[in-house]
């Protein structure tokens, strides 16, 4: 049977745009949700910000980023609640992978009293902008940006900042390239204590962080925050299947980020660019 994936990916190009048209923000996140939008205050060098009943401070240059997470992306708005209910669930340490600017680690932090992160972001701009975040509310002592990539094997490797300020670790030529360490979650669990909650989000990369964490998932097994880049996984030549059958060898079980249960088979079959689930 063809997926909805194969169809959208091979069949698109022949539907006409005022058919694909109605179903284009389903397939980015921006269709209907079932938990309450977050809300940004007016434009300024300060914004307030509020998702979940957890409120921080942000800076304003921030403001169209956050609208995205808090206002106006529902799969997104979906995922800031499952941090805040991870965050008073379980407590204790979030992994980070993948952090960009913080939001992520900061909400966490701010949704229980004495949860702490690790923020995994190579990118030095975006890991200013996360150690910024931290410390405008409160949280600086409680999370700590990590300025590296994390990945199957540890070591380091060569990469560059792009445009949109993400880390390119295959880097075309050596023009702007610096070194980018590379660590692995278990040796990440090893020195620093074992997480309760390991968010990944790294654009396709996926299988390498979780394969780099495999004595943590058989010993451990965090709650998992996944951010499953389908599109980008296709791309570099990934199946999703090697994704699911590493974590199900390991006993979980994927929910979607409201908290209702996800069969594996609509995981596979997602038509979605970019998959927000939750792994227990």
């Amino acid at each position: 049977m063809l997926s909805p994936r194969w169809l959208r990916t091979h069949l698109a190009r022949w539907v006409p745009e005022a058919v694909k048209a109605p179903f284009r923000a389903r397939l980015f996140g921006y269709g209907a949700t079932g938990l309450a939008r977050g809300s940004i205050g007016p434009a300024g060098d300060v914004v307030e910000c509020e998702i979940a009943g957890v409120r921080f401070r942000a800076p304003g240059v921030a403001r169209d980023d956050l609208a995205y997470h808090l206002v106006d992306n529902a799969d997104s708005i979906d995922e800031m609640h499952s941090v805040v209910r991870a965050a008073r669930e379980r407590g204790g340490l979030l992994m980070d992978v993948g952090a960009a600017r913080g939001l992520i680690s900061a909400v966490y932090c701010l949704a229980a009293e004495g949860a702490t992160a690790v923020a995994y972001e190579p990118a030095p701009g975006q890991a200013r902008d996360a150690e910024q975040l931290a410390e405008m509310n409160g949280v600086a002592d409680r999370i700590r940006v990590r300025r590296a990539a994390v990945g199957t094997t540890p070591g380091t490797m060569r990469g560059r900042e792009d445009a949109l300020g993400l880390i390119d670790l295959t880097p075309a030529d050596a023009a702007g390239t610096f070194d980018v360490e590379m660590t692995t979650l278990d040796e990440e669990a090893a020195r620093l204590g074992t997480p309760a909650v390991v968010k990944i989000d790294v654009e396709g990369f996926e299988l390498e962080v979780l394969r780099g964490a495999t004595g943590l998932l058989r010993d451990h097994r965090p709650l998992l925050l996944l951010e499953l880049h389908l599109d980008l996984l296709e791309r570099r030549g990934v199946r999703i299947t090697e994704v699911t059958a590493l974590l199900d060898g390991f006993g979980y079980r994927f929910e979607t980020s409201a908290g209702k249960p996800l069969p594996v088979r609509a995981v596979h079959g997602s038509p979605n660019a970019v998959l927000r689930v939750v792994a227990r």
